[in-house]
């Protein structure tokens, strides 16, 4: 690669000013601008990349994220080390505009390229077995499977266990978040599955199996051609709660998340609800064990996973922004409504005419 001229450098970093300070349309434009100076071909990939990445960034801008614009910036990188990165972004634009099929073709490029540091990857250990890349793989095999990303990730990668009562597996052992155990081993109990919830992978552990994917991965070969709503689960409800009168909410996101500050809800939004509520005497539980307001009744700190789908299900209806808690109801098959404010992830905007989400047909999506 040819070291960039200095009238690129120059626009390149003020570009990476603007995109910082939130001025996603300058920092475009800018991008642009270095775009139509660049001819090494690394060089307008790095730039190609990063046109991406600010068209779908989120913005006071009512035009960005502007998913369309980031597919033609990114369809166009076709040099290492970009496109890797690249393949992954588009993916997820793809799947943020609805191309479901295009999006999950290309969903392996979460994988991690070297950078395990990269926020946009998904890392897993070098394992001495082949990785199945489609469920005719599993036949008759002995499946390892690794977990990957997040709590709500994981409940939704989760759907893809239902169909795995139709693989003819030999054995089928699924790595799983100690917090995600007790959830996963009741509502799976009686198939043909096991969960484990070690952190290291020893090499006489992972020489038992024959093969190994990982949860997203089982989710992307059960959805290859079109999203399956997912089948709800059943677990016992609590109680001592009066479903008929009582509803839960989950207000704010982990602020350890990425964009948690985007997915909260908003101020003016929760006052609402809570005049609602107090109106109709409307019981409120917290779903989540940030400190709760005082008009809710408070999670226990000690909750597991397990013990707030039971609460879930013993509510009338959910109220949440894009968490680990939409994908438990949706899952559940409690009616619910996710709250949009300025950022969700895309499996929400995956939606048919009637506004339900197609993975969860009893969750409605709300933008306000």
């Amino acid at each position: 690669m040819n070291n960039p001229s200095n009238e690129i450098v120059v626009l390149t970093n003020t570009a990476l000013d603007y995109w910082k300070n939130g001025a996603i349309i300058e920092s475009l434009a800018t991008y642009e601008k270095a775009l139509k100076t660049a001819t090494d071909s690394l060089i307008r990939d790095q730039i190609l990349y990063n046109c991406g990445l600010v068209a779908a960034s989120n913005s006071e801008d009512a035009s960005f994220p502007n998913y369309s614009k980031a597919i033609s910036y990114l369809s166009k990188v076709k040099n290492l080390p970009w496109s890797d990165k690249a393949g992954w972004n588009l993916a997820l634009s793809n799947l943020h505009t609805g191309n479901w099929k295009e999006g999950i073709s290309k969903y392996h490029y979460r994988y991690s390229s070297g950078n395990s540091n990269e926020y946009t990857s998904v890392t897993f250990p070098a394992l001495p077995l082949p990785r199945a890349t489609c469920l005719k793989d599993l036949d008759h095999k002995k499946v390892l499977v690794l977990n990957e990303q997040g709590f709500g990730d994981e409940i939704m990668f989760s759907a893809s266990f239902d169909f795995l009562k139709n693989i003819r597996t030999k054995k089928c052992v699924i790595q799983c978040y100690p917090e995600l155990l007790g959830l996963f081993c009741t509502l799976f109990y009686g198939y043909s599955m096991n969960f484990f919830d070690t952190r290291s992978l020893s090499y006489d552990f992972v020489m038992h199996f024959d093969t190994w994917t990982s949860t997203g991965d089982l989710f992307a070969m059960a959805n290859k051609e079109n999203i399956r709503r997912s089948i709800p689960l059943r677990v016992k409800p609590l109680d001592e709660i009066d479903t008929q009168n009582s509803i839960g909410i989950c207000f704010c996101a982990n602020k350890k998340s990425p964009n948690h500050h985007l997915r909260d809800m908003p101020a003016d939004f929760i006052n609402d609800l809570k005049e609602r509520c107090q109106k109709e005497n409307i019981t409120v539980y917290s779903l989540q064990k940030d400190p709760a307001p005082d008009w809710c009744i408070p999670l226990d700190e000690k909750a597991d996973f397990y013990y707030t789908a039971r609460l879930v299900s013993s509510l009338r209806r959910v109220v949440t922004i894009d968490t680990a808690v939409a994908h438990l109801a949706g899952r559940l098959g409690i009616p619910t409504t996710l709250v949009w404010s300025k950022h969700v992830g895309w499996i929400w905007k995956y939606e048919d005419e009637n506004r339900m989400n197609m993975l969860y047909p009893t969750v409605e999506v709300k933008r306000i």
